[in-house]
């Protein structure tokens, strides 16, 4: 038998409002989950909660039904029962993760109109609160912005986080991703689409990426269908992604695919994580005045001739880079039969090169990665810089390749070499680099409670072991949480990790359960069936100590402005009096600011 409403555009405005009630009244929805890959270590970091309707309908797509939906007015009534049936399924499923959910801008304008209905919203999902990331969608106008704000601020105020759906499809400009402040932006599938292929999408998203970290937001790829969008995501340092190539919606717990998994660590495997603003391609960055492609080449072969260093002039339009001339290439040309007279009085868009160009704050190690596996032909060219896609100058390949070389040997003489992590000299870099463009961004320190205690007692061997233990538990947590974090080992017990602040709590969370779990068999047994052992304290007393705990001390930029590395490591002493006054593994985030 043949519906004869199979496609809803056949179907008369009657029986499509008819339909949407059916579905809204009955909660026929059922819920997926798709799961939101770190792009760092291929691991699941979220699931997104995805409706579709039950039983056979009329709208063929989930797309139909919302906008639909959208149309009658009833987004809030539908996008109410698709939340009510994602919260059953994830506590049905026993989702550990963080859930993001969609809300349209007209339920949390309605919310604002009504304050006992906000109050109820919030304390029905108050226990949720920790877990739910909300997904508010670029695609919809929000015409009261403020009122939007406001409401969004209460629900962070009460430990929601938000997130910006479908970025890069319709209405928000970056200007109001720094007014809302979001946990994390969502790229949309018409920017990933094809990515690898398209350079100008590379550095729209580049521009997007370099903002996004500037004000803490997390970014995260929508719709990664193919391996080449997913090499070129990982390269450009996004945080996360999901799309059918990572994972299929499930209504189970599903994770990344092995092919997936293998393809993210085996590319973060190859780079560096510690960085500090060395590292960055900007960094060793040569100013070189540009051309127009309407320049002629008689003009440009005097200038080459003129100044015996130049190698390579960029070609530029409205300020953004078109092309490179290359000496060597051009003169070559020129040579060739005919050549001369072809082209010396022709402008230089008939003999321009295509141009590699790199955002500045683009790592080193990724820059020549890139390099290295070019054409033997053009691997010696130069690269161009640019700054939010405007021109600021190039890089020759050899200053690349002897500056890695210069970070390799620095690296291996200011590491710690019991755990291999950056000293005191590079951690002091990684601060004050970060100070010097007003990063937002936290300071941890670690310390180990009761260590000299347990040195003394169970030896020196082992303490080593515990210090190894720390070093990995704080460092994979930290590269899990921030892609561009930085961890350093001041020395004996103390260590110091840089990373974005937002949401700092969770990371402190998991560092404290990450130790607990593994501290344990660096024990004897009867230490751990007792909870204590004997020691000589500080004073030569013998006394009962506990096994060793992790204190974490955490100031942030959010709260106040910090004039120098010395300035944190003062307030930082403070706070980390308050962490080590807590018994047992503990944190402590200094949330006082600046009186002014």
């Amino acid at each position: 038998m043949i519906n004869i409403f199979s496609k809803s555009k056949l179907a008369p405005e009657l029986v499509l409002h008819s339909e949407l009630m059916r579905i809204i009244r009955g909660e026929n929805i059922d819920c997926l989950f798709q799961p939101i890959v770190c792009l760092k270590t291929g691991k699941t970091f979220a699931y997104e909660a995805l409706s579709r309707t039950e039983d056979n309908s009329i709208f063929d797509t989930p797309q139909e039904l919302f906008n639909n939906a959208q149309r009658f007015r009833l987004s809030c009534k539908l996008e109410s029962v698709c939340r009510k049936k994602a919260i059953s399924k994830l506590t049905e499923l026993g989702i550990e993760n963080f859930v993001s959910i969609n809300l349209c801008p007209s339920f949390l304008k309605g919310l604002c109109n009504d304050s006992k209905l906000t109050r109820k919203f919030i304390d029905d999902i108050y226990h949720l609160r920790t877990k739910l990331i909300f997904e508010l969608t670029e695609r919809i106008n929000i015409e009261d912005y403020k009122t939007i704000i406001n409401i969004l601020n209460l629900l962070k105020k009460n430990g929601f986080k938000i997130a910006i759906d479908n970025y890069g499809s319709g209405f928000l400009s970056l200007k109001m991703i720094s007014e809302i402040a979001p946990f994390m932006v969502k790229i949309d599938k018409s920017l990933i689409k094809k990515i690898d292929s398209t350079p100008k999408k590379q550095r729209l998203l580049k521009a997007i990426i370099s903002y996004c970290h500037s004000i803490n937001t997390l970014v995260a790829a929508e719709c990664i269908e193919t391996k080449e969008e997913l090499e070129v995501l990982c390269m450009m340092k996004l945080d996360y992604g999901q799309g059918f190539f990572l994972a299929k919606p499930g209504n189970k717990i599903i994770a990344c695919s092995n092919k997936g998994i293998e393809i993210i660590q085996a590319l973060n495997s190859q780079t560096f994580s510690n960085q500090t603003s060395d590292n960055f391609i900007g960094a060793l960055n040569q100013y070189v005045e540009p051309i127009s492609q309407d320049e002629i080449v008689y003009n440009v072969v005097k200038r080459f001739k003129s100044t015996l260093n130049l190698m390579a002039i960029p070609i530029i339009s409205s300020s953004s880079p078109v092309g490179i001339i290359h000496k060597t290439k051009l003169f070559f040309t020129l040579g060739q039969r005919f050549g001369y007279d072809l082209y010396i009085k022709r402008s230089v868009k008939n003999v321009l090169e295509t141009a590699t160009v790199f955002e500045a704050d683009t790592p080193i190690e990724e820059v020549s990665k890139y390099v290295i596996n070019r054409d033997e032909n053009t691997i010696y060219d130069a690269i161009i810089i640019t700054k939010n896609g405007a021109y600021i100058g190039m890089v020759k390949v050899h200053h690349i390749l002897e500056h890695i070389t210069e970070q390799k040997i620095k690296l291996a003489t200011q590491s710690n070499p019991l755990t291999g992590l950056p000293g005191n000299n590079l951690i002091e870099e990684a601060i004050e680099s970060r100070l010097n463009v007003n990063q937002e961004f936290a300071v941890m320190y670690f310390d180990l409670d009761h260590f000299k205690p347990f040195n003394d007692s169970f030896g020196f061997e082992q303490g080593d072991k515990i210090i190894r233990f720390t070093a990995k538990v704080i460092k994979d947590c930290v590269d899990e949480w921030d892609s561009r974090g930085f961890v350093g080992h001041v020395g004996g017990d103390d260590f110091v990790a840089v990373c974005r602040a937002q949401g700092i709590e969770e990371l402190c969370m998991n560092i404290v359960d990450q130790f607990d779990k593994g501290v344990a068999r660096f024990h004897d047994e009867e230490t751990i069936e007792k909870g204590f052992y004997k020691s000589i304290s500080r004073s030569g007393e013998v006394k009962e100590f506990p096994p060793v705990s992790i204190s974490i001390a955490v100031v942030s930029t959010i709260y106040r402005a910090f004039k120098s590395f010395g300035h944190i490591a003062s307030v930082a002493s403070e706070v980390k009096k308050k962490a080590k006054g807590i018994k047992g593994s503990s944190y402590y985030i200094d949330q006082r600011q600046e009186v002014s």
